[in-house]
């Protein structure tokens, strides 16, 4: 049997800062879908030779993984670079996660949580979820995004801030 994801990005992360993107990313957080390659970002190195020691270090660890460079390389442009559906689906799910847990969290967070969790993503149900905060400065916060929300067009952001209810989605 094959390494698990998991075994891979825990060594990985053991001893550096990762971010995991693609397939893997959507997998480590529950959606099930198939992947055949590790898109991964590591802390800062002094090269790509630096880099390329890192994983291939952690690879050596493990029986069954290698590094593999794709044949025929090719240039891609525009829409070719993340047109794919697959891409839309990871995107949305990965929201979805985001969301969720910042709509738990809003309604109780102080000032600075809130305002830390919103820089790092916002949309409309983030911004209803911190207006039931008790804070009043939590609340200026969800309605500053809100109003340039609705500014931009968003129909949901500005029946919010017209007090009309918005059925469940």
């Amino acid at each position: 049997m094959g390494t698990k994801a998991g075994e891979f990005i825990a060594a990985l992360t053991g001893r550096h800062d990762v971010i995991v993107i693609g397939g893997l990313a959507v997998i480590a957080h529950g959606f099930n879908r198939p992947t055949k390659d590790a898109d991964i970002w590591l802390d800062p190195m002094e090269s790509s030779a630096a880099w390329a020691a890192v994983v291939e270090g952690v690879c050596a660890g493990f029986d069954d993984i290698s590094i593999h460079t794709l044949p025929g390389w090719r240039r891609v442009s525009g829409q070719e670079i993340t047109n794919r559906e697959k891409d839309g689906h990871d995107i949305r799910f990965l929201e979805s996660k985001v969301r969720s847990k910042w709509i738990e969290l809003l309604p109780a967070a102080t000032k600075a949580e809130a305002e830390a969790l919103l820089e790092r993503f916002v949309d409309w149900q983030t911004c209803e979820a911190a207006l039931r905060n008790p804070d009043a400065a939590v609340r200026e916060i969800a309605l500053r995004f809100l109003s340039e929300f609705a500014a931009e067009g968003d129909p949901f952001s500005q029946a919010i801030l017209d007090g009309r209810t918005i059925p469940p989605i």
